[in-house]
């Protein structure tokens, strides 16, 4: 999922989930040499290179410090909106990395979407590489320049945009699936009272809305950026504190989240729907055919009290 706009959420409600879904066009260079020519002939004379690719994106290096960013599938194209017309606004006074993207082209080619070229940030995913405790202070300090009030008119992320009541029946089979994972015992009571214990959905924030271990990036533990906007729309702020509780750890979560109250973070770090947010987000990851994922989301829930290992 690196570099991507993840959509777990929306697969299927019951089973695993796919690792990644199919590309549904071809994406490689001779193509992005030809729109940067047509559209951005700025970067054109620059060499291109490919770069990873995740559940939505494919990025093309553009020489040291660019990437064109590419949707590989119709669904990311139908979010990009997110990235291409709402981050350079919302970011404005923004102080980490962010790859606010610096042009957008038009479809051409035979490539049927939007694109755009970016900063191309340096980094290792905390997914391989975990934030230590400056850079979990580090993510509480941004998390508070992302939570202001999003703009009038700002996009609702179809998945996370919501109560967590309307996902109740998909978390609920993620659940039961999970409960026959050898080598791990789910406390099912435990896991549905966390959720069912959610406070009112309140809405109106500016919300990255996918804080996995590819989408933080990291620099010998210090935050060396926030990637992926794609699925960032108004929302609310526990669901992103919900998040990085289960991306950092009870430990390290109560240094970010000290860090998000000092620097006007606009949520309650200790509202019972950030615990329903984590337990929430530690399932879908569970459930992901990627094993790495998984094996992040079930310590997740482990740490959660709602799962151990037997």
């Amino acid at each position: 999922m690196t570099a991507s706009g993840t959509s777990a959420a929306a697969a299927p409600a019951t089973g695993s989930l796919t690792a990644t879904p199919a590309q549904e066009v071809e994406i490689d260079v001779e193509l992005v040499a030809k729109l940067l020519a047509a559209q951005a002939p700025q970067y054109a004379d620059l060499p291109l290179t490919i770069g990873p690719s995740g559940w939505d994106n494919v990025m093309v290096r553009i020489g040291d410090s660019l990437a064109a960013r590419l949707p590989r599938r119709q669904l990311a194209a139908s979010i990009g909106v997110s990235e291409w017309t709402w981050l350079p606004r919302v970011s404005v006074g923004w102080t980490f990395p962010a790859p606010v993207p610096l042009f957008v082209g038009e479809p051409g080619y035979g490539f049927p979407w939007r694109w755009s070229v970016v900063p191309w940030l340096s980094g290792t995913p905390a997914l391989e590489e975990p934030l230590g405790p400056d850079g979990a202070a580090q993510l509480g300090e941004a998390l508070a320049q992302v939570h202001r009030a999003a703009p009038a008119g700002a996009p609702l992320n179809p998945f996370r945009s919501q109560p967590i009541a309307a996902r109740a029946e998909r978390l609920d089979a993620r659940l039961e699936s999970l409960a026959t994972v050898d080598g791990w015992e789910v406390d099912l009571d435990a896991a549905r009272g966390a959720i069912a214990a959610a406070d009112p959905w309140q809405g109106g924030t500016w919300c990255h809305l996918d804080l996995h271990g590819n989408n933080v990036l990291t620099d010998d533990g210090a935050l060396a950026g926030i990637i992926d906007w794609g699925d960032s729309a108004a929302g609310d702020a526990p669901t992103d504190l919900g998040q990085v509780r289960y991306l950092l750890g009870a430990t390290l979560f109560d240094v970010c989240v000290e860090a998000y109250a000092s620097a006007g973070g606009a949520g309650d770090p200790r509202a019972p729907r950030v615990r329903a947010e984590a337990v929430a987000y530690a399932l879908t990851m569970a459930s992901l055919d990627d094993q790495v994922y998984a094996a992040s989301g079930r310590f997740a829930l482990e740490d959660l009290g709602v799962a151990r290992r037997v």
